[in-house]
């Protein structure tokens, strides 16, 4: 990844993101990842750290705007997991609107024994193979790397990120503005948090209050553990970047 860069403020709702896509279809993006048609792709992925049902109004848009995303399950998280019949129908629901399912692999137990149970987890949910998974928090682990899990395909790896640029936005601060990246590459890898989008989120600390409303009270020592973390990447990123894969 490219070193610090100044950070863009955006507007995180579901408008803004929507805006976001009609431009890159005006400039001739394919936004169906699967689809090599075009030489112009717009990769979309979703790393989904916070909550799966609150995104789902936004993932029916997306399809109709002909969005095929990747949207990255936590298997198990402080805030969800798919032992919640809940979170499991919302990830079921996904899948139906055409979405690709893949595993935002959590690596708190970093072994490729704990990566397999992950994905055997999402597998049973989608009832098939998982072929995609993002590192959650690599900020926070490192990126762990399994050379033996050659059939998976890692988001972050360098077969991915070499060839599509890479754009995030990582703790609602990104650092480059996708608006000025669109007329400027072919092939762009654009990672969101949708939840961010989702709940209309002006800064962290609102983002915080309608997390906390949302799980109604009960996730608030875990909401506030994410925002710290969020806060803290933001704060120690020239540092983290050297160490960027």
């Amino acid at each position: 990844m490219s070193a610090l860069k100044k950070e863009t403020k955006v507007v995180f709702n579901t408008e803004e993101y929507f805006e976001q896509i009609q431009i890159a279809r005006d400039f001739g993006f394919n936004l169906d990842f699967q689809d090599e048609s075009s030489c112009k792709q717009l990769l979309i992925r979703h790393d989904l750290d916070f909550h799966v049902e609150c995104v789902l109004e936004m993932a029916e848009v997306e399809r109709r705007y002909g969005v095929r995303a990747i949207y990255c399950i936590l298997a198990t998280g402080s805030l969800y997991s798919l032992g919640d019949f809940e979170t499991a129908e919302a990830v079921k629901a996904l899948e139906t609107m055409g979405h690709e399912i893949g595993l935002h692999f959590n690596p708190e137990q970093s072994s490729s024994e704990s990566f397999r149970q992950q994905l055997s987890q999402l597998e049973s949910i989608t009832k098939r193979n998982v072929k995609y998974f993002s590192q959650h928090q690599p900020t926070v682990y490192g990126f762990v790397k399994f050379p033996g899990e050659v059939s998976y395909v890692n988001l972050y790896d360098k077969s991915i990120t070499g060839e599509y640029k890479y754009v995030s936005d990582s703790c609602m601060l990104p650092r480059e503005d996708i608006y000025e990246l669109l007329p400027r590459f072919d092939k762009l890898q654009y990672l969101t948090h949708p939840e961010f989008w989702a709940l209309d989120s002006s800064d962290l600390r609102d983002f915080e209050n309608k997390l906390k409303m949302l799980y109604k009270g009960e996730k608030n020592t875990e909401i506030e553990n994410s925002v710290k973390i969020m806060e803290d990447t933001v704060r120690l990123r020239g540092e983290i970047d050297k160490v960027r894969l």
